[in-house]
C-alpha cells in the first residue's frame, strides 16, 4: 500500500530524473490508498500518547500509520520512533526475520 504523502516524500527526497522515474515505476505496482474523513480525526488523537512517551511521530508520518492500522497492514520503516509508537498504537511493524 502506498499513500500520496509517501510517494511525494520519496520523489522529493531523491535527486535526478532517473531516480524519480524508478520510484514512480515501482510504486505503480502498489495500490494507492487515500484517507477518508475519519483518518485526520484519528491522526489528531494518535500522536498524543506518543509525545508523552517521547516518541516523535509527526502528523505527516501518523497519517500513513493510521491508514495501515485501519487496513490491517504492516508498516515498513527504518524510523525508530515507530517502534515506540507501535507500543502505544495498534500499529503492526514489518520486521525482517533474522
Amino acid at each position: 500500500m502506498a499513500t500520496e504523502i509517501i510517494l511525494r516524500e520519496l520523489l522529493q527526497g531523491f535527486a535526478g530524473p532517473d531516480s524519480g522515474k524508478e520510484i514512480i515505476e515501482r510504486f505503480s505496482a502498489l495500490p494507492l490508498i487515500a484517507p477518508d474523513r475519519q483518518d485526520p480525526i484519528g491522526v489528531a488523537a494518535q500522536p498524543n500518547p506518543c509525545r508523552r512517551a517521547e516518541a516523535q511521530v509527526g502528523t505527516i508520518d501518523a497519517l500513513p500509520a493510521r491508514l495501515r492500522v485501519r487496513h490491517e497492514l504492516a508498516h515498513l520503516t527504518t524510523d525508530k520512533d515507530f517502534a515506540a509508537a507501535a507500543a502505544r498504537w495498534p500499529l503492526r511493524l514489518w520486521q525482517e526475520d533474522r
